[in-house]
């Protein structure tokens, strides 16, 4: 479709921008959330906005982001905490990382989380003097270990014929008609 700017995300604009509010807000008070890879392209721009505005700082900035963020607690780390966070850094404040497949749907999912977080890393750093000499299975480590498979179950042992070669199955049978 032309001049498609954006995804819908399969909704009307009232309860996308509801579902990205609460992203947004979840975002800022847990610094990484999990979502589809959809939501979370969705989210950079909101959450960069906001981001601009807590650096703005002013009583109009404050009130353009409280009509967007659920909640006090929110507002305060926004403004104190991520506003000093990013103070020189001009825009790109979010990072998608890609985490898989659902298990229930396959549905793609990704982790947004801050660039300057406070939380471990999820990938292991490359560094990047050695890049060209180790493989690539460093970057396509899966975020989250696979869960520990169970044993495999031996098969049962074979028990021997007891019957001859010439025994007939009746006979086998204990001498059972059938």
């Amino acid at each position: 479709r032309h001049g498609m700017k954006f995804s819908r995300l399969g909704r009307a604009s009232g309860p996308r921008r509801l579902l990205l509010r609460s992203l947004a807000t979840e975002l800022i008070k847990h610094e990484r959330i999990t979502t589809t890879v959809a939501r979370a392209k969705a989210l950079k721009g909101p959450a960069d906005k906001l981001i601009t505005l807590a650096k703005r700082g002013t009583l109009e900035s404050r009130k353009k982001a409280s009509a967007w963020i659920f909640g006090q607690d929110a507002m305060d780390k926004l403004f104190s905490s991520l506003s000093k966070r990013f103070v020189d850094r001009n825009g790109g404040y979010t990072r998608v990382l890609k985490a898989g497949l659902r298990r229930f749907d396959a549905a793609p999912l990704a982790v947004v989380e801050w660039v300057q977080t406070d939380l471990p890393a999820l990938r292991p750093k490359i560094d990047k003097s050695k890049k060209a000499d180790k493989p690539m299975a460093a970057v396509d480590a899966p975020l989250y270990p696979s869960r520990p498979r169970p044993p495999k179950k031996q098969a049962a042992p074979k028990l021997a014929p007891s019957a001859t070669p010439g025994e007939s199955i009746v006979e086998q049978l204990g001498g059972m008609k059938l």
